[in-house]
């Protein structure tokens, strides 16, 4: 049976992660793998399960590169997977019922959704909160064991419609790693919820997608310290340089970097990428 999703994967230097999300993509199932210049096979790991392949000459970032893989989707339906996640039978079916219901006229005016989240261990797990949202729309932990609304999404697997994926512009490009999901959140939240679906299970090992190393570390620290500057000056959050300083001194301060190189490599490079942050503010698109 064809199903009327893209399925969208971004990869870099994820070829250890890639056969286990990839074999568990049912069948009939568009997929394609962006890859950010990756130098260890993945484009020849995914074209071996049959999946589409974009490939990069340099690494744009994960919006970036998940905007080319939506261009290039043919489905009503996106579905965008982290490299380091493993979709359970039924899941996709079960995402896309969700959001069939609402070209109904049922249900929760859902614009986009989450599966529930599982780590390796069997552990569930939900983006329960953004920097870009005040605290008190948070959300408990014991909130998200059950379906419903959710104040933002996370991009590890974000299912919506392609035409409401255009509407909103797709991710933000400026943003090259990190927070693009809770700026592209609150974006479709504009035309209605944000939901997690419980009964869609997708387990997800966070922070494998590519290699764990200092020197990785180093540069997503940098970038995660860059993105955090660009979305509270885009969205006008006060004393943006301020909260950045001191969040760089607790990470440089912490007595552990001095027994862990990786986290004295996340440390140095978040203050690189406080130094080389944007300084002008940005418009709110």
């Amino acid at each position: 049976m064809t199903l009327p999703i893209s399925l969208i994967t971004v990869s870099y230097n994820s070829a250890a992660t890639l056969p286990r999300l990839l074999a568990s993509v049912p069948a009939g199932v568009e997929v394609w793998l962006v890859d950010n210049s990756s130098k260890d096979g993945s484009v020849d790991v995914a074209r071996s399960f049959g999946a589409q392949v974009i490939q990069l000459d340099e690494n744009i970032g994960f919006g970036a590169a998940s905007n080319r893989g939506a261009k290039a989707a043919t489905q009503k339906y996106l579905y965008f997977a982290n490299p380091d996640s493993i979709l359970t039978p039924g899941s996709l079916e079960t995402m896309l019922a969700v959001m069939q219901e609402q070209n109904q006229g049922q249900g929760d005016n859902i614009v986009a959704l989450n599966p529930a989240f599982y780590s390796p261990s069997g552990e569930q797990h939900f983006k329960r909160r953004s920097v870009l949202l005040p605290r008190n729309l948070w959300m408990r932990p014991s909130q998200g064991q059950g379906s419903g609304r959710v104040c933002v999404l996370s991009g590890a697997g974000l299912f919506l419609e392609k035409a409401r994926f255009d509407q909103v512009g797709g991710f933000d490009e400026q943003i090259f790693l990190f927070h693009e999901d809770d700026d592209l959140s609150l974006r479709l939240a504009t035309f209605g919820s944000l939901y997690l679906a419980a009964d869609a299970k997708v387990f997800h090992q966070q922070g494998t997608g590519s290699e764990r190393s200092p020197k990785t570390g180093y540069q997503k620290s940098t970038y995660l310290a860059r993105s955090k500057a660009y979305v509270l000056t885009k969205y006008q959050i006060p004393n943006v340089r301020l909260r950045l300083f001191a969040e760089m001194v607790m990470k440089l301060l912490n007595p552990l970097i001095f027994f862990s190189p990786w986290r004295r490599a996340r440390a140095l490079g978040f203050a690189k990428g406080y130094r080389t942050r944007k300084h002008k503010p940005e418009k709110r698109r």
